[in-house]
């Protein structure tokens, strides 16, 4: 649902209903993925608010569209034995650094990079961070739920730097916030080893 949401909030599609709804599901999300995930799964509160976030992400991906996470998620579900929730999971933080720093290259001012401060204000509580820094407090709070939460790596499900060439080839990436090179995906497979 996280992953749903921030791609579909930072598509080159989205809309401000989108933006809105997304922003709402984002904000469940911190509320509620740890405790739902950790010692409080039968906490009906925090089930209620990860049931809006996934339904909201249903709802923003069919009218934003998805990016390059789920494209990611397209190949390797081809080809591997791996359930889609890990490969959202496990690439949205090497993805999301990845469409930053090429955003930023583009053009330190790029409005999708302040959906991205926006979403790492909202994740850390740093609302006082200029754009390069809260972009970076993303980053750091994807990883963090990814660490707390023991999201497995591509490598745990047998994937070797052998399969990076032919999961590069069968990754075809159709709407993502910023425009990733073949060694930029490369890039991001790799960090999973």
């Amino acid at each position: 649902a996280l992953t749903q949401l921030i791609e579909s909030y930072t598509s080159p599609t989205a809309s401000p209903m989108t933006d809105t709804l997304a922003y709402t599901g984002i904000q469940c999300v911190k509320e509620a993925l740890v405790r739902v995930c950790t010692d409080g799964a039968d906490d009906v509160e925090a089930r209620g608010k990860m049931s809006y976030a996934a339904l909201i992400s249903g709802i923003t991906l069919a009218n934003a569209g998805l990016g390059v996470v789920h494209a990611f998620g397209a190949s390797l579900g081809g080809h591997f034995d791996i359930p889609h929730g890990v490969v959202c999971g496990a690439l949205l933080g090497p993805c999301t650094a990845a469409n930053i720093r090429a955003l930023q290259r583009e053009s330190p001012d790029h409005p999708t990079l302040g959906k991205f401060a926006c979403v790492g204000s909202l994740l850390s509580g740093n609302y006082s961070a200029d754009t390069s820094t809260a972009c970076g407090l993303l980053v750091d709070a994807i990883d963090g739920l990814t660490n707390r939460l023991r999201i497995p790596r591509l490598s745990d499900y047998g994937i070797t730097p052998a399969d990076v060439d032919r999961i590069v080839e069968a990754t075809t990436v159709k709407s993502n916030c910023a425009v990733l090179s073949r060694d930029q995906l490369a890039a991001i497979v790799r960090s999973q080893f």
